[in-house]
């Protein structure tokens, strides 16, 4: 028997809570993010989506308008047993259906990820609102043939 995986818009205080619960396990608990980075105050005026498999909530993302037309993605968690199955793609491609001119900081070692979901990096090494962690700047172009990658 195959697994489901459902994405959706985040509708319910109960749906909002399991997305903060998975974004504190993977950036506060599994990646040392400081205590309190999580949640914040761009919650508040952000879409956020979830990602179920078999109706367990295993993964989240949110998106937020940086600027008039243009949505950043921010906040994009797997739990670890859930990685490598396909739902940070399914949830992705979810949010790219929904959402269009989006960006995102991406985590160093997530960027061979995102360049499979058709984003292209457009920045150099940064480390965004004092992380620790590398980030680079990406955007959403559908087809990066005509950009460089790093």
């Amino acid at each position: 028997m195959s697994s489901r995986i459902d994405c959706e818009v985040v509708l319910t205080c109960s749906q909002l809570i399991d997305a903060l619960r998975i974004r504190v396990a993977v950036f506060i608990q599994e990646q040392g993010f400081s205590v309190g980075w999580e949640p914040d105050e761009t919650d508040k005026v952000a879409q956020h989506y979830i990602a179920s498999l078999d109706g367990c909530t295993v993964a989240t993302a949110r998106t937020y308008q940086s600027e008039p037309g243009k949505h950043k993605i921010e906040r994009m968690a797997v739990l670890k047993p859930y990685r490598r199955k396909g739902i940070g793609t399914y949830l992705t491609l979810f949010i790219i259906a929904d959402v269009k001119q989006l960006w995102l900081n991406a985590q160093d070692h997530a960027v061979d990820f995102y360049e499979r979901c058709r984003f292209c990096v457009v920045s150099d090494v940064h480390f965004p609102c004092g992380v620790k962690v590398p980030h680079v700047t990406m955007e959403y172009l559908g087809d990066c043939d005509e950009k460089t990658s790093r």
